[in-house]
């Protein structure tokens, strides 16, 4: 991750370089906070794919069912209602996986 910038409490979106040798397919992504609440998203499938080494993929990293968010096709584990929003000062751990099922682990700070 070259760099990361909060479009809206529930968005947040990526700058991502492929710094290795073959080509890279996105395909799911994890949000966690401090406390382990989780926002999943499967079968996604960001624009631009798939990325080539060296290139820069800009992605869009979004939470919440409501309106902004990601909508149903979320899934929320933790405690209810406690993770609805990306809090000004807070630390959170988004985790992409690839369709190789290699994990990638950022930290992004609002």
């Amino acid at each position: 991750m070259e760099s990361a910038s909060f479009v809206s409490g529930t968005n947040v979106t990526l700058y991502l370089r492929d710094t290795g040798s073959a080509p890279v397919n996105f395909q799911t992504y994890f949000v966690k906070d401090s406390m382990g609440d989780q926002w999943r998203l499967d079968n996604w499938n960001p624009p631009g794919q798939p990325i080539a080494p060296n290139d820069l993929l800009i992605v869009n990293i979004a939470i919440g069912s409501g309106a902004g968010g990601c909508g149903n096709g979320c899934q929320y584990t933790g405690t209810p209602g406690a993770f609805t929003t990306f809090q000004f000062r807070q630390t959170y751990t988004v985790i992409v996986l690839t369709a190789r099922n290699t994990q990638f682990t950022f930290t992004v700070i609002r």
